[in-house]
C-alpha cells in the first residue's frame, strides 16, 4: 500500500499557490521555519488518515534533502523532491486508497545560499 502512495506522490505536479484562502477541508497539520544549514525536523499528527497531503513553501527557496512519512503500523513512505523548491510552491500528495494512519512527517533540509530568506514549509491535510 506505501508503495502505491509514493507512486501517486511522485507523479503529482508541482504547482504554484495562487491563493492564500484554505478550503475548510484542509486543515494545518503544523508548520516549521528551515535553518540555513542543513536542518531535520517533524510535524507530529496525531494518527489519522488523510485523502492528501499539501506541503506549502513559503518566504524563501529551500533544498529538500528527504521527506518520510511514517505511519502508526511502522511503515514509512520517501517522498521525492526536485533539488530546489521555490518560494510559493505547494506539492500536493495523493493519499486515496490508503488507510494508513500518518503519525508525523519528518524533513531534512536547508536553504543555504538558495535564499535571503528563511523558507517556512507547511503540511496540510484534507480527510
Amino acid at each position: 500500500m506505501a508503495a502505491a502512495v509514493l507512486a501517486q506522490a511522485q507523479t503529482a505536479p508541482e504547482k504554484t499557490a495562487t491563493a492564500s484562502i484554505k478550503n475548510d477541508a484542509w486543515s494545518l497539520l503544523g508548520k516549521r521555519t528551515v535553518d540555513y544549514l542543513i536542518d531535520r525536523d517533524e510535524i507530529v499528527v496525531t494518527a489519522s488518515t488523510f485523502t492528501e497531503l499539501k506541503l506549502e513553501v513559503k518566504n524563501g527557496t529551500l533544498s529538500m534533502h528527504k521527506c518520510t512519512l511514517h505511519f502508526s503500523d511502522g511503515s514509512t513512505q520517501d517522498i521525492e523532491f526536485p533539488d530546489n523548491v521555490k518560494a510559493s510552491t505547494e506539492r500536493t500528495i495523493d493519499m486515496k486508497g490508503s488507510n494508513l494512519k500518518l503519525d508525523k512527517v519528518i524533513f531534512w533540509y536547508d536553504t543555504n545560499n538558495k535564499s535571503d530568506a528563511k523558507a517556512v514549509v507547511e503540511l496540510w491535510g484534507k480527510k
